[in-house]
This record gives C-alpha cells, sequence and structure tokens, in this order.
C-alpha cells in the first residue's frame, strides 16, 4: 500500500459493492507507430462492476509497461484539474 501526499489511500477491496459517482478518465502515451489514447469514463452513478474496474487496472498496468513515461493515465473528476491551471 501506499500514500499519495494530501490524500488517503483505500485498497480496492473496501469499495467493492458501493456507490460510485460517474467519472473521467484517459490513458494516452506515445510509441515509435504513433500515439494511444483512449478515454476511460464510467458514464453513470451507481456500482461499479468487478469487469469495468479490472478494465480500469489493466489499463493502468499497459500505461505502465507501454508509456515509458509519455502521456498520462488518470481517472477522476475532470473539474479536480481545473485549479492546476490557474
Amino acid at each position: 500500500m501506499f500514500a499519495v501526499a494530501g490524500s488517503r489511500y483505500h485498497g480496492c477491496n473496501r469499495h467493492e459493492g458501493k456507490q460510485v459517482k460517474e467519472f473521467c478518465g484517459e490513458i494516452h502515451y506515445e510509441t515509435e507507430s504513433g500515439n494511444v489514447h483512449s478515454d476511460v469514463c464510467k458514464h453513470s452513478d451507481g456500482e461499479m462492476s468487478e469487469t469495468y474496474r479490472k478494465f480500469l487496472h489493466d489499463c493502468l498496468d499497459e500505461w505502465l509497461r507501454q508509456s515509458n513515461g509519455t502521456g498520462a493515465f488518470w481517472v477522476g473528476d475532470p473539474t479536480y484539474f481545473l485549479d492546476w491551471e490557474r
């Protein structure tokens, strides 16, 4: 387990069966043959399926394996990043 400055990390198993609001996210990185990009948004409030949770973890694993530190992988409230631009 790890901690992110200013936040509290919870293991994924603590969220099983919990309601999750919709959120946005994306995976993006560069390769020698071009860019890889995909939106990974959850478009409805409600329980997150284990299939979708696995999809998000697989996307993060892909970014870690193949991005070579380019681009980004993120999920969350897109308005969170608006404060960074000011």
